[in-house]
């Protein structure tokens, strides 16, 4: 497969970096290295979801997406990606996220 380009940058596709969502960067990220099979090694959604189901599942539904890519984006940046082995610490700051950002709960 021949790419059309060579060098890209995100200027040249009239998208500026710091008008970007920091949640959506991240998942921009997941996206990319999904689609071209790059060796990136971060946890998945399912993973999060799995690691930290109590908490997940405790915030209302309409909550759940934003709880979830505000959680990966802290672990991108922790540099957290064994699911296995960092299972508390992602409970952890996914509870940090949800009261940071006052989430709803399902009892709310």
């Amino acid at each position: 497969m021949s790419c059309k380009y060579d060098s890209i940058n995100l200027e040249d596709l009239g998208i500026h970096a710091e008008q970007i969502c920091e949640e959506r960067v991240t998942q921009i990220i997941f996206e990319l290295a999904e689609a071209f099979r790059l060796p990136v090694r971060v946890l998945n959604p399912a993973e999060v979801k799995e690691a930290a189901e109590e908490t997940y599942l405790g915030i209302h539904p309409d909550d759940r997406e934003d709880l979830l890519n505000l959680t990966m984006t802290e672990l991108v940046r922790r540099d957290i990606v064994d699911a296995d082995r960092d299972a508390e610490i992602i409970t952890e700051v996914m509870q940090d996220v949800a009261a940071q950002h006052q989430l709803a709960t399902v009892e709310d």
